[in-house]
């Protein structure tokens, strides 16, 4: 029964938010279950555990009239696993890809986890920490150095300079990946440096209105570069475009004279308005007061880097530098 409790408590921790109710529900409906069927094995042995003890027989004995079960319940007692309750530790790995194999007690490996994964880490001393690796609460083992209290942000790529100087370079775009939470900087097309870009609070799905914490997809231009963003440097993009106008528009989230005087803005390749229905002055920026950068998904919609990334682009990305988000 211990261990049946446990599996269902482990897939309880693994669920998302929009479950765990549903998985009280269910794990108390497991427990309930185990004592409907406890009582019924009881019934078939000939009453409650209590009677049984409680009325002795005409022979002085204290056994139920069960037709001899009891007797073989007792030569066959049910076995009751222990299994120990540990702490919750992160999995904290020190470069962009990198993985943490966990290991049997042979040295074979079984797996890996990745940065952020979280453990139920029993009690260790030394290199090697044990640790449940799966719903049948099996035990490997890991590095214990790679454990942290702390939930870790993502590992992210390094700032590296790009493979042409400003001056090489030929037409200068930018292609943001939101899924791969990746930005790359292209030269004529092809791509000369890659890096980890963090997202809006909600990074799912594409910005429809102001204050939704989305950050947008579809094709832009750098419209506004601002040297004095409290986020050190920002490149302003054209968001609203035409396209999401259209979807305003058709929302009900802005008005035609709203949608008409966007159009007119892209048209002439200028800063769209940001103070509509749909929002605005999403932008490349580097880090907040709090150094935080592309490791986590924190912006109001904008898209982050690290300050050493964003004084990178700010040499490479002008006025007019196409910008394609991808979902």
């Amino acid at each position: 029964m211990n261990r049946i409790i446990r599996k269902r408590m482990n897939k309880l921790r693994h669920m998302n938010g929009r479950g765990p109710f549903v998985a009280v529900l269910f794990v108390l409906a497991g427990l309930a279950a185990g004592v409907f069927a406890a009582e019924r094995s009881s019934r078939i042995r000939g009453g409650s555990p209590v009677m049984g003890m409680a009325e002795g027989r005409a022979d002085g004995s204290n056994r139920a009239d069960d037709g001899g079960l009891s007797k073989q319940w007792e030569s066959e007692p049910a076995e009751e696993e222990t299994l120990l309750v540990g702490r919750f530790l992160y999995v904290k790995l020190e470069e962009y890809g990198s993985s943490l194999p966990y290991y049997d007690a042979e040295g074979s490996e079984l797996g890996r986890f990745f940065q952020g994964d979280l453990l139920e880490v029993l009690p260790w001393d030394g290199e090697m920490a044990p640790v449940y690796y799966n719903e049948d609460c099996d035990v490997a083992y890991v590095e214990a150095r790679f454990l942290s209290e702390e939930e870790p942000g993502r590992l992210t790529l390094p700032a590296v300079r790009p493979t042409l100087t400003p001056e090489e370079a030929g037409i200068v775009s930018v292609h943001i990946r939101k899924e791969q939470r990746e930005l790359e900087l292209l030269s004529d097309g092809e791509v000369i440096a890659t890096y980890s870009v963090g997202l809006g609070g909600w990074p799912w799905d594409t910005k429809i209105a102001k204050g939704d914490s989305r950050t947008p997809e579809g094709t832009y231009y750098v419209c506004v570069r601002k040297d004095d963003s409290r986020f050190h440097l920002a490149l302003g993009l054209s968001y609203p475009n035409k396209e999401d106008a259209s979807r305003g528009l058709e929302n009900g989230v802005i008005t035609k004279r709203q949608k008409r005087a966007i159009d007119q803005a892209i048209d002439a390749g200028i800063q769209p308005p940001w103070d509509t229905g749909l929002g605005g002055a999403i932008m490349i920026h580097g880090c907040s007061e709090e150094g935080i950068g592309a490791e986590r998904d924190w912006t109001a919609g904008c898209i982050a880097v690290d300050d050493a990334v964003i004084d990178i682009l700010w040499e490479y990305c002008r006025l007019g530098t196409e910008v394609i988000i991808d979902p």
